[in-house]
């Protein structure tokens, strides 16, 4: 967007927690009062969906209703014909809209003659005034953007828009919440039902909405990368160092023809800086070969990686970090290489060490443990926890059921009425429940997993604790009467809702066991009512269902009340239509997707201009719930996978360096009567020493920290002991046996062939 840094967003601070939605007399009333912003827009908080028919092939696509200064706040003008006015969102006013690129490319062949063209969505006539620019994205994803109108309504206003907005650019963050807690004060005055007791505006950057909740894990993810390339630069420097010992005569020779220590540095630098590029140039190489399967297993809740390219920012940042690490892993090898003794070197003969050189390689040693190891058991602490997630029960049967969208009302959600939906959705279940291995079918408002709306009531016989806010608060779902079964939901209390359950018979809900628990805990729910609406008879509780976790896994089932679709008021139905696209959910006796082309065959039958999208299996559906954890967890467990491995390497070749430094030494230990296994004891505690020391050093620094993992954890604690120990052990298992193999070629050594070599 233009000027990405300016946009923010505005919302509601509440006493429980932020929220997003606004509404439209909140943004209207903001509008007309705030003098910090140039533009100010809103836009639907949950974009639905509209049937596009063209010909005789009807599809559903994304759309988002905005205000008409939607696309000028942002700073994106369209490739195509003009942007929207203010009169688009008058009352009254002609319908229009605005496509996508991908849109106009798959359904309108890239044709510039769309402009002005009248195109029928949900079987309304709009004109397309606009092609959105190409690569344009959106928090919400839209292939159809139509404009709101506004207006300032006093009876009927709900919470369920987004607004962004951007700064005046003589104007701070800091001044612009300032101002809007003023004018949020000033609201309350004027209008107390708009602005609750302890309610606040709240402003952030926008860029936090887009991106906040993944930027705690990818810090992680970043910071797994930098210890791995640490323990590679270890893995690298103790190399070089093994590499400069046995170079000691070229330099001593070298020192001795007239060069001093800083050509000595120098050349040593070039060598490591060289390595170093060709590295990054492979590194580059691999990056642009695994992208692809990166953008493949990604969680579609992690923003924009399909955009990431190897681009001239990148090549830079790897250029510079290739330099950084040549220095890093080459300047201490360069230093030792640098400090020649001639008379030493002399002395200590081709093979000679000198034990004074010894502690550098140890240094890294314990350094590149110390590393793996706080990877390891990060890894370790991700995986336990991920296994504890995907182990919850999630309160149905998520198997061999299938689920799509469809948004109901072929002659336009305004026509659409609650009697119309519950005829069409009567029709296709029974039609759908007499074919051949199709158990139950039935429609929900939302499934699980996806955030619905909320519902706020007061139990009937109880006092209001408060003037201004009902008692409690649950997710609210509208149901078919199958629902429960189809999904495998256990009744536990009373009945479920019949064919019977309709306008005509009294309002009834179901609620399940967290409700019952938190409001009824020491009673019988089934007969008691919830009063939703003082102005609407009471809802009466029929029966009682268990705990599903409607939310998220790893979130505890929340009080939830299912509804009656058949007995929903006509707008209620109409302004979910908006919102939310009716979910269905069936039941079959095989694989689920078999039965997707049957399904919408029965849906079509009955109504020709009614498609359906987003079929998919319930079980894909809970997968793609944790998949954000998933891929943390295996990206992270492969880095520590890497490290470890590195860490093992490491410690053989320099434990196998050290054999082959010590040759002479282990020759005339066993001329004077020392056994292998004495060799073997030498050499394998040499190594294990080493690693003990990295195991300690990394525990305290893994403990150090752990609160960074804290938010990404489910019931499992970033101190666990058992994972501490388990993982040390582990390590030190992998240390002794990459050590054995060295230690065993010592016991090898014939100590004529060692002494004669010198």
């Amino acid at each position: 967007y233009l000027e990405p840094d300016r946009l923010v967003q505005l919302g509601r601070q509440l006493p429980m927690g932020r929220s997003n939605a606004v509404s439209i007399n909140q943004f209207l009333y903001w509008r007309d009062h705030q003098r910090s912003f140039s533009g100010m827009a809103t836009y639907e908080g949950r974009g639905g969906g509209v049937n596009l028919v063209e010909g005789d092939r009807p599809e559903r696509v994304g759309s988002l209703g905005v205000s008409t200064s939607f696309f000028s706040v942002l700073g994106v003008p369209p490739q195509l014909g003009r942007d929207f006015t203010a009169e688009d969102g008058a009352e009254g006013a002609p319908r229009v809209a605005m496509i996508s690129d991908g849109l106009w490319r798959k359904r309108f062949g890239s044709s510039r003659e769309v402009v002005g063209r009248t195109i029928r969505l949900s079987g309304e006539e709009h004109t397309v005034i606009g092609v959105m620019a190409r690569g344009f994205d959106f928090i919400n994803r839209a292939d159809v953007w139509t404009p709101l109108t506004l207006r300032f309504d006093l009876e009927s206003s709900p919470a369920v828009y987004y607004t962004v907005v951007r700064l005046r650019p003589e104007v701070s963050l800091d001044v612009a919440r300032t101002d809007m807690q003023a004018i949020g004060e000033a609201l309350r005055g004027e209008y107390p039902t708009m602005m609750r007791d302890g309610e606040e505006v709240f402003a952030r950057p926008y860029l936090d909405q887009v991106v906040g909740n993944v930027r705690p894990a990818l810090w992680i993810l970043l910071g797994a990368v930098g210890l791995v390339l640490l323990v590679a630069c270890a893995n690298v420097a103790n190399l070089l160092l093994a590499r400069a010992t046995g170079r000691r005569r070229e330099m001593a020779l070298r020192a001795s023809l007239g060069a001093n220590r800083l050509d000595i540095v120098r050349q040593l630098l070039v060598e490591s800086l060289l390595l170093a590029l060709i590295g990054g140039g492979l590194g580059l190489l691999a990056a642009r070969l695994g992208m692809g399967l990166l953008v493949t297993v990604k969680p579609s809740s992690l923003p924009r990686l399909d955009a990431v390219e190897i681009d001239g920012p990148v090549i830079v940042f790897t250029f510079t970090v290739a330099v950084l690490t040549g220095v890093l892993f080459g300047l201490v090898p360069a230093l030792q290489a640098a400090r020649v003794d001639l008379g030493e070197v002399l002395k200590d003969g081709s093979a000679g060490a000198g034990a004074r050189r010894g502690w550098a390689r140890s240094a890294l040693v314990v350094s590149e443990t110390a590393l793996a190891l706080v990877l390891v058991i990060g890894a370790a602490l991700l995986l336990a926890s991920f296994a504890k997630v995907t182990a919850l029960d999630p309160g149905y049967d998520y198997q061999k059921v299938l689920t799509m969208k469809m948004s109901p009302g072929a002659g336009g959600s305004d026509d659409l009425t609650t009697a119309r939906l519950s005829a069409f959705v009567d029709q296709v279940v029974e039609r759908l429940e007499a074919k051949p291995g199709i158990e139950a079918a039935a429609t929900i408002s939302t499934l699980p997993l996806e955030h619905g709306l909320m519902t706020f009531f007061d139990v009937e016989g109880r006092p209001r604790p408060d003037a201004t806010e009902r008692e409690g608060g649950a997710q609210w779902r509208l149901t078919s009467p199958d629902y429960f079964r189809a999904m495998g939901i256990p009744l536990v209390a009373g009945r479920a809702f019949t064919a019977h359950d309709d306008a005509d018979s009294p309002r009834v809900i179901v609620i399940n066991q967290a409700l019952a628990r938190r409001y009824f805990p020491d009673e019988d729910p089934v007969g008691r009512a919830l009063v939703q609406d003082a102005d609407e008879p009471p809802d009466r509780i029929i029966g009682v269902v268990g705990d599903v976790r409607e939310l998220a896994l790893d979130r505890p089932p929340t009080p939830t009340v299912y509804a009656a679709a058949a007995q929903a008021p006509d707008e209620t139905t109409a302004f979910l239509a908006n919102l939310f696209p009716v979910s269905w959910v069936v039941r079959t006796t095989g694989d689920p997707l078999d039965y997707g082309g049957i399904v919408r065959a029965e849906i079509l039958a009955v109504d020709p201009e009614q498609p359906v999208s987003d079929l998919r299996g319930l079980e894909e559906l809970m997968s793609g719930s944790i998949a954000s954890r998933q891929f943390s967890t295996l990206l992270l467990s492969i880095f520590a996978a890497l490290a470890l491995v590195l860490a093992v390497v490491g410690i053989y070749g320099v434990m196998s360096y050290a054999v082959a430094q010590r040759t002479r030494e282990i020759g005339i230990r066993q001329a004077l009567g020392a056994t292998g296994g004495a060799a073997l004891r030498l050499i394998l505690g040499q190594g294990v020493k080493l690693a003990s020391i990295g195991v300690a050093v990394g525990v305290l620094a893994a403990l150090a920290s752990s609160r960074w993992l804290t938010s990404m954890l489910y019931e499992t604690a970033p101190t666990s002991p058992a994972i501490y120990a388990t993982t040390s052990a582990a390590l030190l298992a992998a240390v002794a046996v990459a050590c054995l193999i060295p230690a065993m070629r010592a016991t090898r050594v014939d100590p004529i062939v060692a002494l004669r070599d010198e």
